[in-house]
């Protein structure tokens, strides 16, 4: 194009502001020219479509956005060529790039409750979205190799910052995606992907919060029924969990409706929908993990969704306190599984995960919890399941962090029956597993690998899927060691058993493997369930485990136990064939004179009569009138757990009894029952004894033959019931009972029955 020069005699020391004749003032080549009016020169600018730039050790692909600047005029702003006017001195046009997976906030991918990546069975791939420069962005995989595409910008605002994105994909592979913004009242925010591409922004609600820089709604979303998206998110200006139904058919909103019972702790909500349409929410909350659910049949007026569950505790019972950052997920049965951390407590004081499902359908209890502990702390786990294939699997995918300095993403499969846990082989910073409602066997888990920016984003699928895309090197895929620990709730206290590691005569003896099961509420369950395998020994048996004996909340469990009351917990050998106790191994009283806590290897030797085949179990008494909940929790340690390491423990020796003896009844007094606990000797080559033992009046009538004939050598337990022999209860007062043997060997003792 043809430029009106100008000629000027030297020295020439242009200012910007001298006029050198009819308005010729002298603004640099081309400065502040409008490419509107046909002639005018201006300047034109080009990019390259992609840069190639190394961080952190690896090459980084930026993808080309568009242009910016200050004080200048931008033709084509999203072309790579464009034509440019500078409008003022020191006027600046910049090319603005988009790295690849990569973002300058570290909370890229936070938090861990919403959900980052979804498989889509429709389209047959991934949809991830992260935050970037205060930006909301887009990508999904793409050809044999699933690669991912580059980002689309799906929301930004040069003016404020949006957070915390959740994705999730319907049965038709709609994608909605939801986010808040630091507005001083800050909204929260959707977007939905469908056949015609992304639709504009939509607002789910605003003045949610009164943005300060820490609050956080972190809202999540889910599908529903038919073409519904739910949006739950914490509400700082009603102080409880919220949720909105958005119908993309009608390109409708259904009311806001408050979740019931949630309050100002009600934090970090975490959704997931199982295949039959019940959305299913857990959420953190003063230190404990609760639950709701929706039923899909329950829709009110107004497109309300209605919550047939009321705030279920999930985190009750499990001997761990400070249980925070919950990840739902659901399996084939419509059974929400729900993972999250907590503190170990004082003894160990490491963050451990935690996980527990509901049993045999969505409208039963819950079932035992299963505990994984390392040797450094575990962070923020993320849970998947595969609802929707077909044979139907129990599996489960997790994965979260371990070590706040090392940063190894640690990896859980579940097969159905017991978990494997082990090092991914990888390290990051917030991983986040992908979930999956379709019938392919598809996982894929995101994490952030740099610790400056820009922080880099990776993707995997190695070793989450059968068979595994990637073999671990096996000394970091070693089993985890199984413990069981049996939890005793009285009141607001927790009383924690914890044994394993079983050895007889130098062989390892496994716990009884036992399916998942409710809350214990009989005291013999919790003798069946927290038992070893059957073994046979002869004689002399040397044994070695590890035991655990933990209080959380003593003040509660002192003030939930009466005066004088007590449970008294039992090791010990049994008859596999009789069930009869050979031998009591160990023996503690817990009296409101609580012991302090222990974490320890003991070594026992005791000796029996001939070969036996026997197993070991956690005997139990417990308090009359004491409501006490029961549960179990297995506890997978990590291999190599410095915490299980074994001290060179003296052995203790405890023999088979060799006389009779008449114990104490438990409780004392009693209403309406009582346990009497008696001796027999191994005396005689049976290893039987010939015995009675009956109940007397204070007059000295006989009122209840409790036992007579031959009973197994070894410690028995004779519950009375406060019955005489026809079934018809006693009045209070003061009763003997007497054991009497073949031997001649006759103990009373009394007792006193208050009704």
């Amino acid at each position: 194009m043809n430029a009106p020069f100008k000629s000027r005699n030297s020295p020439f020391n242009p200012d910007y502001t001298t006029d050198f004749g009819n308005g010729d003032i002298y603004r640099g080549v081309f400065l502040n020219q409008d490419f509107n009016i046909p002639g005018n020169p201006y300047y034109s600018v080009r990019a390259q479509q992609t840069q190639t730039i190394p961080f952190h050790g690896q090459d980084v692909t930026w993808y080309f956005q568009n242009w910016a600047g200050n004080n200048v005029s931008i033709q084509y702003p999203n072309q790579l060529e464009t034509g440019v006017v500078f409008k003022t001195n020191n006027s600046e046009v910049r090319a603005q790039y988009k790295g690849h997976l990569a973002s300058n906030s570290p909370a890229v991918i936070a938090q861990n409750n919403q959900r980052k990546i979804v498989w889509d069975e429709t389209f047959q791939k991934y949809h991830m979205v992260y935050e970037d420069n205060g930006a909301i962005y887009y990508t999904a995989t793409t050809g044999p190799d699933n690669a991912w595409t580059p980002e689309i910008l799906l929301a930004s605002d040069p003016d404020y910052q949006f957070e915390y994105p959740s994705i999730t994909v319907d049965d038709n592979g709609i994608v909605a995606v939801v986010w808040q913004d630091n507005y001083p009242l800050s909204y929260i925010h959707l977007r939905v992907k469908d056949a015609n591409g992304w639709q504009p922004e939509k607002t789910v609600a605003n003045y949610a919060f009164a943005y300060n820089g820490t609050l956080r709604a972190t809202p999540v979303v889910t599908t529903a029924v038919s073409s519904d998206f739910l949006v739950i998110w914490h509400d700082y200006v009603s102080n409880r969990l919220r949720v909105r139904a958005y119908d993309h058919a009608t390109d409708n909103f259904g009311a806001i409706t408050d979740i019931p019972s949630t309050n100002s702790n009600s934090m970090y909500p975490s959704v997931a929908r199982d295949r039959f349409q019940n959305a299913h929410l857990v959420w953190e909350e003063s230190g404990n993990i609760y639950y709701t659910q929706f039923d899909h049949n329950s829709i009110g007026g107004n497109n309300e969704y209605t919550w047939w569950i009321i705030k279920e505790t999930v985190s009750v019972g499990t001997g761990y306190t400070d249980h925070v950052f919950p990840s739902v997920t659901t399996d084939y049965d419509a059974r929400p599984n729900v993972m999250w951390q907590a503190y170990s407590g004082p003894a160990l004081e490491l963050q451990i995960i935690l996980h527990r499902r509901r049993e045999s359908g969505t409208r039963s209890g819950w079932g035992s919890v299963t505990g994984f502990i390392g040797n450094d702390d575990y962070y923020q786990p993320s849970i998947m399941g595969f609802p929707g294939i077909f044979p139907p699997t129990q599996k489960l995918r997790a994965v979260w962090k371990r070590g706040a300095g090392t940063n190894m993403i640690w990896i859980g499969k579940y097969n159905g029956t017991s978990w494997s846990t082990f090092y991914s082989g990888k390290t990051g910073v917030d991983p986040n597993i992908s979930s999956n409602m379709g019938v392919s066997e598809e996982a894929k888990m995101v994490f952030r690998t740099s610790s400056g920016s820009p922080y880099l984003l990776t993707t995997s699928s190695d070793n989450l899927i059968d068979p595994p895309t990637k073999l671990l090197n096996p000394s970091t895929a070693g089993s985890p060691i199984r413990h069981r620990r049996g939890v005793l709730t009285p009141g607001k206290g927790e009383l924690a058993l914890e044994l394993g590691e079983f050895e007889v005569n130098g062989a390892p003896v496994a716990m009884l493997d036992y399916p998942d099961t409710l809350i214990v509420n009989r005291h013999r369950q919790w003798s069946e369930l927290f038992r070893t395998d059957t073994l046979t020994v002869s004689n002399v048996v040397n044994l070695s485990y590890f035991r655990a004996l933990e209080i959380l909340n003593r003040d509660s469990l002192t003030n939930a136990l009466p005066a004088g009351a007590a449970i008294e917990l039992r090791l010990e050998a049994v008859d596999a064939h009789t069930n009869q106790v050979l031998t009591t191994v160990s023996r503690q009283l817990i009296s409101r004179n609580l012991p302090p806590d222990v974490r320890e290897h003991k070594s026992i030797s005791f000796r029996i009569n001939g070969a036996r085949d026997i197993f070991l179990r956690s005997g139990i008494s417990l308090p009359r009138g004491v409501d006490i909940q029961q549960s179990m929790v297995e506890v997978y340690y990590e291999t190599g757990d410095t915490s299980l390491s074994k001290p060179n423990a003296a052995a203790q020796t405890v023999d088979l009894p060799k006389s009779f003896a008449l114990l104490p009844n438990y409780p004392n007094p009693f209403n309406p029952n009582t346990t009497i606990s008696l001796v027999i000797p191994h005396v005689s080559p049976t290893g039987q004894a010939r015995i009675t033992l009956h109940v007397y009046d204070i007059n000295g009538r006989q009122v209840r033959t409790l036992v007579n004939g031959q009973m197994e050598a070894g410690e028995h337990q004779v519950v009375w019931d406060g019955t005489d022999d026809r079934g018809v209860p006693v009045a209070s007062g003061v009763y003997f009972y007497r054991l009497t043997t073949g031997s001649g060997f006759v103990a009373t003792r009394k007792m006193v029955l208050l009704r």
